[in-house]
């Protein structure tokens, strides 16, 4: 292949909805989906990520540890909190970006749309990093190409987030606190998710909204829910 007939831009598919809805889970099995697809010309190479604290750049795993220390973070002002959440993604756009024009495709857990929907329902909301947030959504060439906006009911995102502290399969000590100490706290979260689509999708962004009932398997999820917006993105690709 000539040097002008270098690799297409990769895409940038970012997984988004609340603590317990499973993007994880989602992000997994894109990744095998995609991995599996080499008859729609995919790149090579397919990489996972996530905010905040990505493994790209080591600021962003220092970062992750400061905010989630919680006798480190309480004591912070919300403007400060806010902008640590901020210099998290802006970095991550950076590296991200980089990855982006190899001809990578990039699969992050979270994008900067999180601090958009948990900032709104915070105690003290961060304007300053809103704002410059804003600001960067124009300008960052790190766009993603589909955003698969996952959500679900309140009961069901509780029942699964008790039974993920049971477990102890992720630390969720300081969002519990902030659930205990605020009970419509998931149902204010669901309710943003679902108003930013319509925002989003409202402007012509690639938003697919998802809405998992509760009673489905995570195979059932991405088939019916995931691959079809997934599958699209990738033939409209195949064809440029």
């Amino acid at each position: 292949m000539s040097e002008e007939k270098k690799k297409k831009r990769g895409k940038l598919i970012v997984v988004e909805g609340p603590d317990g809805v499973g993007k994880s889970t989602q992000v997994e099995k894109i990744m095998e989906y995609l991995a599996n697809k080499p008859a729609l010309t995919l790149p090579s190479v397919i990489y996972k990520t996530h905010e905040p604290g990505s493994i790209l750049h080591p600021i962003n795993d220092i970062l992750r540890s400061l905010l989630f220390k919680e006798s480190f973070s309480k004591s912070l002002h919300p403007d400060i909190s806010g902008l640590l959440f901020f210099m998290d993604h802006l970095q991550h756009t950076f590296s991200v970006e980089e990855l982006l024009q190899k001809g990578w495709w990039v699969v992050s857990d979270r994008w900067c749309y999180s601090q958009y929907a948990y900032n709104e329902i915070r105690p003290a909301v961060s304007h300053i990093a809103t704002k410059l947030y804003r600001e960067l959504e124009v300008s960052t060439p790190a766009k993603p190409d589909l955003v698969l906006c996952l959500n679900t009911e309140p009961e069901v995102l509780r029942v699964r987030l008790d039974k993920r502290e049971l477990k102890r399969e992720k630390d969720v000590s300081q969002k519990q606190k902030a659930w205990d100490e605020n009970p419509d706290f998931l149902q204010k979260i669901v309710d943003t998710y679902n108003i930013m689509f319509h925002e989003y999708e409202y402007s012509g962004e690639n938003w697919a909204y998802l809405v998992d009932p509760g009673n489905k398997t995570p195979d059932k999820i991405f088939e019916d829910l995931i691959q079809p917006p997934l599958l699209k993105l990738m033939e409209e690709t195949s064809k440029q």
